[in-house]
């Protein structure tokens, strides 16, 4: 098996991008990236694709945000933006994973211009999600940020950690 042959940069940072996949992916996913509760046990919880409303303690729906619920809403360009930005940055990070993969198991993959594919798609992707983070941010700032963007933000900064250790590759 090549993983064993593989150098410890390259397994921590395979390790690395896997985790960091799998939490941006979660991240991306879910609700909770940003929550308003108000008095009386009403919530609102509002993802990049759903919006979910809890207007009593354990009663809650969700629906998908469409252009014309973003059409009725101020701050719609900023939700676009972070969601193309975020949408970029997981494409990068897919990338990144699948030439890893071939990388770190397939020998004939075991070459320089893999990796310095590898560790710019890493290092651009994890640059388009944090622009989409700090647009969220700026845009939503008078409301709590949820667990949905912690995790995101998490997987972010694993995937510039294993393009960090794709560079410390090339440089031994």
């Amino acid at each position: 098996m090549a993983f064993n042959t593989s150098s410890i940069w390259i397994k921590v940072g395979f390790i690395c991008l896997i985790l960091g996949t799998i939490l941006f992916v979660i991240g991306f996913a879910t609700t909770a990236w940003m929550v308003i509760d108000s008095y009386r046990g009403h919530s609102d919880e509002y993802g990049l694709w759903r919006h979910k409303s809890c207007p009593y303690i354990g009663t809650c729906t969700s629906q998908k945000i469409t252009e014309r619920w973003l059409d009725s809403w101020t701050s719609r360009d900023s939700y676009r933006a972070t969601r193309a930005f975020e949408s970029i940055g997981l494409g990068c990070q897919l990338l990144a994973l699948f030439i890893m993969i071939l990388f770190v198991f397939v020998d004939r993959a075991k070459r320089r211009s893999p990796l310095i594919a590898i560790v710019v798609f890493c290092i651009v992707g994890a640059v388009c999600m944090a622009i989409g983070f700090v647009i969220f941010a700026m845009e939503f700032d008078r409301r709590d940020v949820g667990w949905s963007m912690g995790v995101a933000i998490a997987g972010c900064v694993l995937t510039f950690v294993a393009g960090i250790m794709g560079i410390l590759e090339l440089k031994g």
